[in-house]
């Protein structure tokens, strides 16, 4: 059984040295947030990405899910005065959001947390709209000073098979962090986006 983030040290995620190795603005060019569009993130967390994104953003929607609603209680707390955030409390294969409702679905740190990849992966190509983005987050399988045991990690090769198994199109690798590696593809046959 995947271990799930313990909600007890959710201050971890919110660590300012986080900024120096991990900063949300370098996903922009993958998730791609134009005005009116939605980001939908799964295992939104404590909402380090999201409500980053969302002040960068005022214009587009962001919806956070969790299983975890202490993490969605984290998430409310930090969102107060930001109008374009939602939070909904979800279950890992079922994501209670209508069929193609977002532009991109954002996943950071979670995959190697799921009991179904399939499953939930098939959940986020559900809600994405055609030509919508996924962008996948997780730890390089190497020693890092910091992060979930080695023996937990999953390489990015599994990522990027379970996202083509599912449908995904133009699934490739993206080289944007010390410590984490950034997979990404869209839903349908278009070109990955390029950097």
């Amino acid at each position: 059984m995947a271990r799930k983030f313990n909600p007890e040290f959710a201050h971890v995620l919110h660590n300012p040295a986080r900024w120096w190795h991990e900063p949300p603005e370098r996903l922009v060019f993958l998730l791609d947030p134009r005005e009116g569009s939605r980001v939908i993130e799964v295992g939104v967390g404590t909402g380090y990405f999201l409500l980053h994104l969302a002040r960068m953003y005022p214009e587009v929607e962001f919806v956070g899910t969790d299983v975890q609603e202490e993490m969605l209680e984290i998430v409310r707390g930090r969102a107060r005065g930001l109008r374009n955030v939602k939070v909904v409390e979800s279950e890992e294969t079922r994501i209670p959001l209508r069929d193609g409702c977002a532009d991109a679905v954002l996943l950071a740190h979670v995959f190697h947390e799921l009991e179904d990849p399939d499953a939930t992966m098939g959940e986020v190509m559900r809600v994405l709209r055609p030509r919508g983005r996924v962008v996948v987050v997780d730890w390089k399988p190497v020693p890092t000073p910091f992060g979930p045991p080695l023996e937990e990690r999953i390489p990015s090769g599994k990522v990027i098979r379970t996202l083509t198994k599912i449908g995904f199109m133009g699934v490739r690798e993206y080289d944007l962090y010390t410590y984490h590696y950034v997979v990404a593809g869209v839903k349908g046959k278009v070109a990955s986006p390029s950097v």
